[in-house]
């Protein structure tokens, strides 16, 4: 278990570390200083509240926590990795992008009832302003399960999820109505898994749509959809770096339903591309 210890005028958890021992003769417990995240308060006699068990606030308007803030150093010592629970019924609604820049392994996971039910919890940007990235990390190893990303602005063609990083696994995740590209790999050996994009694109930029993986290489799409991409410039997929599609399909896209970069190594294998223009 974990205990968040924070000093009380804190609005978001400062230090939250694994807890070491409980002695109920003494009401104290004792915690980890290494398999932690965040900064532990100084000493005090008062003025600090230590928590345990419950739900973070997560995000909302400007505010990244606990993206951001959780770190691998939660791994325990059978290596089970941190797990960030995001719970669907309430939509997270941003004013900011969210930017995950710790170092995995993490995962972050929507859930409906139970965690890793197949539950998706919803990131909503709005739809005002200039366009920002809903999702977007420099970082590497990390897990992105059961989400769904959708409106992030008015003007400019930003993208919903962008990963420049590396060895990331985006699974279940659902991007619609966004700017630019919904889900946008500039980085490598990442798989792209059972995700869909609808909706893409409504800036009308050039080779903008809903799946692009475009990175450095050892890019990976499977059981992909990207559909109904409706602006005059819009493509399903985007394939360049060395990337593979693979059982992908490409429905109802104004353009191409598969845009495969030349001189890349990109392939397709088993994909369907069907009522594109």
């Amino acid at each position: 278990m974990f205990a968040s210890i924070y000093l009380d005028a804190a609005t978001v958890g400062v230090y939250v570390a694994r807890i070491t021992a409980v002695d109920d003769a003494l009401d104290t417990i004792t915690v980890s200083l290494t398999a932690k995240s965040g900064t532990i308060p100084a000493d005090g006699a008062n003025g600090r509240t230590i928590k345990v068990g419950g739900a973070w606030k997560g995000p909302n308007a400007a505010e990244n926590f606990p993206v951001g803030f959780v770190t691998s150093a939660q791994t325990n010592a059978s290596g089970d990795i941190p797990r960030v629970n995001f719970k669907s019924g309430t939509t997270y609604n941003i004013t900011a992008g969210l930017i995950a820049n710790k170092d995995g392994p993490i995962r972050w996971q929507g859930y409906t009832t139970t965690v890793n039910d197949g539950g998706r919890a919803t990131i909503d940007g709005g739809t005002t302003g200039a366009s920002y990235k809903l999702w977007s990390s420099a970082n590497h190893d990390q897990d992105l399960e059961d989400f769904i990303f959708q409106n992030n602005g008015a003007t400019g063609g930003v993208s919903g999820v962008e990963i420049t990083g590396t060895e990331w696994n985006i699974h279940r995740v659902v991007v619609n109505s966004v700017r630019g590209t919904g889900i946008d790999i500039l980085g490598s050996i990442t798989m792209v898994s059972e995700c869909e994009a609808y909706s893409c694109n409504q800036s009308i930029g050039s080779e903008l749509g809903g799946i692009s993986l475009s990175g450095s290489g050892g890019l990976l799409g499977i059981r992909c959809i990207s559909h109904d991409n409706t602006g005059s410039n819009s493509i399903g997929y985007r394939v360049g770096g060395f990337a593979a599609l693979v059982h992908c399909i490409a429905d109802s896209n104004t353009l191409d339903g598969f845009f495969v970069k030349p001189s890349t190594g990109a392939c397709l294998i088993g994909c369907d591309a069907y009522n594109n223009g």
